[in-house]
């Protein structure tokens, strides 16, 4: 399996601008952290996706 790059890696035209979205780097951070929590939580249901189904 391909390493994944990282993003000085990658060519230009595969970069997302992210300053379309985020403010500044500490934001992003901030997001992709908040969501390996949530990814986290996540887990919990694994198997039991019937389950997951009733809590939304």
């Amino acid at each position: 399996m391909e390493k994944l790059k990282i993003r000085e890696e990658m060519d230009i035209n595969y970069q997302w601008n992210l300053s379309d979205i985020y403010a500044s780097d500490k934001d992003w951070e901030t997001s992709y952290n908040e969501i390996l929590i949530k990814l986290d939580d996540f887990s919990k249901y694994k198997g039991n996706s019937l389950q997951v189904v009733n809590v939304f």
